[in-house]
């Protein structure tokens, strides 16, 4: 953009040249062609002033709207800044307690799954033991069954009078069958002292009964 005083002197240096060439066309005096030249200059530098403030006008007008949408802009640009910056302190705090929480459930669901491995190995290891003693107590149900049934012949043969020889091998029989239900009830843990009481009664009694030289 040229200024008026970049321009004025512009004029001024050509102005001798100019006047000699006018002077010599038209036969003005010097005085009038001085007065006609500075006029020719004074509207030169005025257009071209007015074409400077127009263009000047132009860049201003251009700036301050450029400067308010950047200024706009950079504001909206800061408080996005500041909004993500908090949304990023907030994620990390949220982050660090969730990752606590997954560490304190990780470790409960570890001492669940250690306590659930411990309850079923316990009960594999009672239902061996029940299903042994179930096993055991059948037995046993089972040679006393098979007792009663033989003391009952014993009660037909004493009522038939049958002789002593007879007797003492079914009751020696017997004898046998309740040994061998004492052994399997005495290895199923089930019943304690009150069972050991009455095997030792259940002897007592088959102990008076008349076995000969078979008991």
């Amino acid at each position: 953009m040229r200024s008026p005083c970049h321009a004025l002197l512009l004029v001024l240096a050509a102005a001798p040249a100019l006047a000699a060439r006018r002077g010599v066309l038209s036969g003005d005096s010097p005085v009038t062609r001085v007065v006609r030249l500075l006029t020719e200059m004074k509207q030169q530098v005025e257009k071209e002033a007015e074409e400077d403030e127009s263009i000047y006008g132009k860049m201003a007008c251009w700036c301050k709207t450029n400067d308010g949408e950047k200024t706009a802009a950079i504001a909206e640009a800061e408080r996005r800044i500041g909004e993500l910056a908090a949304a990023i302190e907030e994620g990390t705090a949220r982050g660090a307690r969730l990752s606590s929480e997954i560490a304190g459930l990780r470790d409960d669901i570890q001492a669940g799954q250690d306590s659930l491995d411990k309850a079923t190995a316990l009960r594999e290891r009672e239902k061996e033991e029940y299903e042994e003693q179930s096993k055991d107590l059948t037995e046993s149900i089972t040679a006393l069954r098979e007792a009663v049934a033989v003391l009952a012949k014993v009660q037909l043969l004493q009522s038939k009078g049958q002789h002593e020889k007879a007797l003492a091998a079914a009751l020696l029989q017997v004898k046998g069958l309740v040994a061998r239900a004492s052994r399997t009830s005495l290895q199923a843990a089930a019943g304690g002292v009150y069972r050991s009481v009455m095997q030792k009664d259940l002897w007592d009694l088959l102990s008076t009964l008349p076995s000969g030289d078979a008991g």
